[in-house]
């Protein structure tokens, strides 16, 4: 529960009955005063029934015209703090699910993993970090260093994991430290990272000359997209696909009781590869089909679509589509997922902050053509390929749109190596066959198939292209 204390006017003429009324509203509400918000005296309010909005000249009618400003904002942070909690349960339910009684679940270990993500997002962006240290008697969660050119920058970093927009207390805080002798010997700078900020804290940082920043403003630092995206899309709609494309489905998996007719599958991959992306089903998802049926054309399509959403919404994650038969001889997926965005960009990046982003789910990935890729990588196990690609997504990733990958393949070669699912959970070491339905039992996978087109959807694109 929060307080938002509002104290009755006090005839402002008699001094000692204005002291002792306000030194009771403190003792009342244990409040400093500042907090409090105060209805100054007027001496024609018990005797007036004056509307103080035809007077907004007024000194009481500016309170009232404050307060209403306050409660309003007091009410906004409210719903803000619910929506934060909210989202913070939705995202990472395996913490907030716990019983009490896991030690886990409790408020100072959950602080603790926030000052980790921290520190592992400062040191993908190339500072050396090291946890609390004891710095003038004071407890720093912590210092990290970036050296440039010959110089090297020193940080105490304040890591706050508040639900509500953090205050200027920790700020002004963190000034007063970095005026200490140790902390000045090391000509140290301040930083703090919280999920949000008050208007007064982000004036006090100003001041201060401290730096304060989101872990979302920190893993913006990592990669930019923008051009990656803009020349996805651009591609995209100069491509002859972008006239041409059509509608695709997925096959009907069960007959449906009702009536002897038959349920009608996916009716729109586009559409269910967007919600797929943003968290819906399960974080793999493998699409098969026959030669001819539009799986490289999906991917591109719906690489497109996130690409768009994407550049106008943070929250959206981003799609890297890699054509495995242009990646044969990778072994190891950092190296694939580095190898394809200096091919996109022309950027060499550090491979755990592509892997970072995907744990995210600030990136999505659309692998396509498997069958492709095992037949390039003569000599190699068409398992250990597998295993290599989906491995990610045997583990939940930070939010429920993390460790998504989405794995295209010719139906009938995934269907010699069936049980490749399984061995890449870990639960077989030979491959052996066995049908679709028993490989989606087994592994939380989800395995659609692509729709033949049919005459209507060819007479479609035809219309399209010219």
């Amino acid at each position: 529960m929060r307080l938002f204390p509002v104290a009755s006017p006090i005839p402002q003429d008699n001094p000692a009955l204005l002291a002792a009324g306000r030194d009771t509203w403190a003792k009342a509400f244990q409040m400093e005063l500042a907090a409090i918000h105060e209805i100054r005296y007027d001496p024609e309010l018990p005797f007036s029934e004056a509307l103080f909005i035809n007077q907004p000249e007024r000194k009481v009618a500016k309170d009232y015209e404050k307060l209403a400003t306050d409660l309003s904002a007091f009410v906004e942070t409210l719903f803000a703090d619910n929506s934060a909690e909210q989202q913070q349960r939705d995202a990472r339910p395996d913490i907030f699910e716990r019983d009490p009684s896991d030690p886990r679940s409790s408020r100072a270990a959950q602080g603790k993993r926030f000052e980790e993500r921290v520190a592992d997002l400062l040191r993908l962006l190339g500072y050396t970090v090291e946890p609390e240290q004891l710095v003038d008697s004071n407890r720093v969660d912590l210092v990290a260093r970036i050296d440039t050119g010959l110089e090297s920058t020193v940080y105490f970093v304040e890591c706050k994991d508040h639900q509500s927009a953090m205050g200027a207390d920790v700020v002004d805080k963190l000034g007063v430290w970095l005026s200490k002798p140790d902390a000045r010997a090391l000509n140290a700078r301040g930083m703090v990272v919280a999920n949000s900020f008050s208007p007064a804290a982000f004036s006090a940082a100003k001041g201060l000359h401290i730096s304060v920043y989101t872990p979302q403003d920190l893993e913006r630092r990592l990669l930019d997209f923008d051009r990656y995206l803009g020349q996805l899309i651009a591609d995209f709609e100069q491509s002859p696909l972008a006239a041409a494309y059509v509608t695709q489905r997925s096959q009907s998996t069960q007959p449906s009781t009702k009536a002897g007719k038959k349920e009608t599958g996916i009716q729109d991959l586009v559409a269910h590869g967007i919600d797929w992306a943003k968290g819906r089903g399960s974080r793999l998802w493998v699409l098969l089909g026959d030669y001819g049926t539009g799986k490289t054309a999906y991917t591109e399509k719906l690489a497109y679509e996130l690409a768009k959403l994407a550049r106008s919404d943070s929250s959206i994650p981003v799609p890297l589509r890699i054509s495995l038969r242009e990646f044969p001889n990778k072994v190891s997926l950092d190296e694939l997922l580095a190898e394809r965005w200096r091919q996109a960009t022309g950027q060499r990046k550090d491979p755990r902050v592509l892997l970072h982003l995907v744990q995210r789910g600030r990136i999505v990935l659309l692998f396509d053509a498997f069958d492709e890729m095992g037949i390039a990588a003569a000599g190699r196990s068409v398992v250990e390929q597998f295993r290599m690609l989906v491995r990610i997504t045997g583990s939940a990733g930070d939010t429920a749109q993390g460790n998504r990958v989405l794995v295209t393949c010719r139906e009938q070669f995934f269907k010699d190596h069936g049980d490749a699912i399984k061995v890449a959970e870990g639960k077989e070491d030979r491959i052996t066959t066995s049908p679709l339905q028993d490989i989606a039992q087994r592994f939380d996978g989800a395995i659609d198939t692509v729709a033949a087109f049919d005459e209507a959807s060819r007479a479609g694109a035809r219309h399209s292209h010219f």
